[in-house]
């Protein structure tokens, strides 16, 4: 939600329209994607990815789940990257060379959900492969 501040603060018509477009996607992406994050959280009491391994064999419609929402925060379907373009290329004319800074998030939060999915989803189950799959009684 940085980039709808940031937008905010460009004060052009683009950078508005892109700060709208960024809460409607959020709201899109964010509400399926946290239930299903928090879900193996809360189950194993613990938010060490490392020991979650795997889980996509054992969970696979958490799996899939969860990779959906990463890869919508990464803005592979197209709710995320427009936005942000729209909102850096407005910035820059404001606020010049300092906008780059501000980018440097893009990177180190896209590699921080490949690390997730990889760390939690892929490889060999885990100490908890003995948790449930995702239901629609197990959200709450």
């Amino acid at each position: 939600m940085g980039f709808v501040i940031l937008a905010i603060a460009a004060a052009t018509a683009n950078a508005f329209g892109a700060s709208v477009f960024a809460m409607v996607s959020h709201g899109f992406r964010g509400g399926p994607a946290l239930p299903a994050g928090r879900f193996p959280v809360d189950r194993a009491h613990t938010r060490e990815l490392d020991r979650f391994g795997g889980l996509g064999r054992v969970m696979p419609v958490w799996g899939v789940a969860f990779t959906f929402g990463a890869l919508a925060s990464l803005g592979l379907p197209a709710c995320r990257l427009p936005r942000e373009f729209v909102t850096v290329l407005e910035s820059f004319t404001v606020f010049g060379w300092w906008i780059v800074i501000g980018t440097l998030g893009l990177a180190l939060g896209a590699a921080y959900n490949l690390r997730a999915v990889r760390n939690s989803v892929q490889g060999a189950p885990g100490e908890f492969s003995a948790l449930p799959d995702l239901g629609p009684a197990r959200l709450g």
